[in-house]
């Protein structure tokens, strides 16, 4: 089964704390995934995470088609990409 997030590197605690943060890296699969935390001498916790894809909010669409497509003959056509989530 493929990882859906990787840990980027061991969380440390520091001394006199009660979190530390640190970086997770998402691998492109879809899927869950449990990310878990424990030390010596406390009780541990699990958190689950979900990824997903935002290419189902990609819209294609072509210009320069207006006639239908002739067989075995080349044409010339603009494929459209519109990303709802750029910027």
């Amino acid at each position: 089964k493929d990882s859906v997030v990787q840990i980027i590197d061991d969380a440390v605690i520091p001394s006199g704390t009660s979190y530390a943060t640190f970086l997770i890296k998402t691998t492109g699969s879809i899927g869950n995934a449990m990310i878990s935390a424990s030390a010596k001498g406390v009780n541990g916790t699990s958190l689950s995470i979900n990824t997903a894809s935002s290419q189902t909010q990609l819209q294609v669409y072509t210009g320069g088609l207006t006639a239908e497509i002739p067989v075995d003959t080349p044409i010339e056509f603009k494929l459209f990409v519109d990303d709802e989530n750029a910027d």
